[in-house]
Parts: C-alpha cells; sequence; structure tokens
C-alpha cells in the first residue's frame, strides 16, 4: 500500500513504440479504476506519445504528449492531451484526474529519492 493509502495492481508498461501499458488503481475503500493506452511513439530520454483510456469510461480516448528536458541532473516533464471533443475534456477534468495525476506525480518523486 502506498503513502497515500491506495495501491496499483495489474501493472503493465511496454516503453518501445507500438506497446501497451495499463493499471488498475485500488483505492483506500477498496473502489477500482482502470487506465490503459498504446505507446504510439517513443523517443529515448526526449518525449513519448500514448492513448489514455479510462475504464469507467470506455471510447473516450485522449492522445497524450510528454516531453523530457534534462534541468542539469533533474528532469522537467510537459504533458499535453488532446481529446476527442470539449465535452470529453470537460468531462475528464470534472472526473477528479487533476488529483489523481498530482498524487502520481508525488509518489514518483518519493520513488525517485530512493533511487
Amino acid at each position: 500500500m502506498g503513502p497515500h493509502g491506495s495501491t496499483l495492481k495489474d501493472l503493465e508498461f511496454e516503453a518501445r513504440t507500438g506497446g501497451s501499458w495499463g493499471y488498475t488503481h485500488v483505492g483506500e475503500d477498496g473502489s477500482s479504476f482502470g487506465f490503459r493506452g498504446v505507446l504510439h511513439s517513443v523517443e529515448e530520454h526526449k518525449a513519448m506519445t500514448q492513448t489514455f483510456e479510462f475504464s469507467g469510461w470506455p471510447g473516450h480516448v485522449s492522445l497524450e504528449r510528454a516531453d523530457f528536458e534534462d534541468l542539469d541532473g533533474r528532469t522537467r516533464i510537459r504533458t499535453r492531451s488532446a481529446f476527442q471533443s470539449v465535452e470529453d475534456r470537460d468531462g475528464m477534468v470534472g472526473s477528479g484526474m487533476e488529483g489523481g495525476m498530482s498524487e502520481s506525480y508525488e509518489r514518483l518523486d518519493e520513488l525517485l529519492k530512493t533511487l
């Protein structure tokens, strides 16, 4: 269990162009949420483009790009998401996704401190 009372299971991540990723997030209350996607391009140490789909809202797929910038021993990550419609964008924002992303980055920071 993570420091925020949640866990991940069924973790899959093929870090290559054409690979796929997916995981299930299990909350403190036992509720679970699945996420999955396909990696369209992976440019080692530079960028990654992938799809993102939430199992609770199937068929509403976004396209995301993450760019990695070296900052003298640190890395800046810039992400952009493109949605199929304004309704899809608003639905994702209204789902609480922002809080989940913030928690994920906090957990990544904690993991990186141990390396």
